[in-house]
């Protein structure tokens, strides 16, 4: 996004743990954060590396939780880092959040930042307490947990009262809803809906890849960081191709295996792949990529699915169900279980001759065309201020 927004005359720079990028354009060495990235192992299994004393603080209460915790992540609003002294932030004249997690300290931020901030929000984690989804919250509801959950969430409804110039931004309307029902915001707070945007360059090249449906058996991709991620729907996706009667070849890719029991699956296993082409051309090999998600916002799979023209079977929740359009760019279940997913899937490969990769690209290419994103994205901007000439998203 950083390069789309500069290519409609606007300064921006970009901040992280790993990487900085000044206001022209430039990557710098950048010590801020002292941080050493972790191996990939640790990326994913925990996610996130305690880099401070207050995060080290926070892993220590979580692991002395009982029962304990279930969850794909959790993670702590408190920080060492001041993030308004960064040079990036303090040459600003918009701050643009994105996943803030180790980075922002909120008590300390909200209260003092005098500028704008938009904030993109990719999961639920802004308005739950230590949780990224609501599932994981349903899932964790033991007395020590709901106690540092709940002790958490009114640390984070006091930061954002002190917030002056609040604007949150949503690739979903589902997630727009849940933060807007969450009454966790101040009363200020301006809400808008923008998606993700993707750049279509890289798969341009794919644009000839065979016609869906061409070869047999169904050729099926699944993707996740963690192949035995619950929310993403592992066990469902078990299940389901379990009692499956045709065959059926499955692509995984990432980290860890998938156990499935039924000799009409042939399944390939690519693990975790981190090239971008190599990724593409999985994706678009496939018949339809599977996300059996029980909760997900707007899924980067989906939109890199629909770019190279791969139609998506899941469920009718969060962002799929507002773009995925059963019989046109994929086929969704109403029913989140291993059943409704059977028939989405044998409801796809009775169809799958109807689809077309080059409407679903199109569709790809009109609603997620990352330089639209940054037009729409400016244009907010915009609204609550006058001329501002460097931006920034950590």
């Amino acid at each position: 996004m950083q390069g789309a927004l500069q290519a409609q005359g606007i300064q921006a720079a970009f901040l992280s743990k790993t990487l900085s990028i000044d206001f022209s354009g430039e990557e710098v060495d950048d010590t801020f954060f002292s941080y050493k990235p972790p191996g990939l192992l640790k990326r994913i299994t925990h996610k996130l590396k305690p880099t401070s004393s207050k995060e080290q603080g926070f892993q220590r209460l979580v692991a002395a939780l009982q029962p304990p915790l279930k969850a794909e992540i959790v993670t702590s609003p408190e920080s060492d880092h001041d993030l308004l002294q960064h040079p990036l932030v303090q040459q600003a004249d918009i701050i643009h959040l994105h996943w803030v997690n180790g980075i922002l300290d909120y008590t300390s931020f909200f209260a003092a930042i005098n500028k704008p901030v938009f904030w993109t929000l990719h999961d639920m984690n802004p308005f739950l307490g230590i949780f990224h989804y609501a599932g994981d919250e349903t899932r964790n509801s033991g007395k020590s947990a709901h106690e540092l959950n709940q002790s958490f969430k009114v640390l984070k409804k006091e930061a954002y009262s002190q917030a002056r110039d609040l604007h949150l931004l949503f690739p979903s309307s589902w997630l727009m809803d849940a933060a807007k029902a969450s009454g966790i915001f101040p009363a200020h707070t301006t809400y808008h809906l923008l998606a993700n945007g993707i750049d279509h360059r890289p798969y341009e090249r794919y644009t000839a890849y065979r016609e869906i449906g061409q070869t047999t058996p169904l050729k099926l991709i699944y993707v996740s960081d963690r192949l035995d991620n619950h929310r993403k729907g592992a066990d469902l996706l078990q299940a389901a191709l379990s009692k499956l009667s045709f065959p059926v070849e499955l692509i995984t890719m990432g980290a860890g295996t998938l156990a499935i029991d039924n000799p009409k699956i042939e399944l390939s296993s690519l693990g975790y792949i981190n090239n971008e082409s190599d990724k593409i051309k999985a994706i678009a090999s496939a018949d339809a990529l599977l996300i059996p998600s029980r909760e997900d916002n707007l899924p980067n799979t989906m939109l890199e699915a629909l770019a190279a023209g791969t139609p998506v079977i899941g469920f009718e929740m969060g962002g799929l169900a507002e773009h995925i359009k059963s019989g046109v760019n994929g086929q969704l279940s109403k029913e989140i279980s291993a059943a409704g997913l059977v028939r989405a899937i044998k409801t796809f490969e009775q169809q799958k001759q109807h689809f077309k990769r080059s409407l679903v690209k199109a569709y790809a290419q009109e609603h997620f065309d990352v330089n639209n994103q940054a037009k729409k994205l400016v244009n907010r901007y915009l609204e609550p201020q006058n001329n501002p000439q460097k931006l920034q998203s950590p």
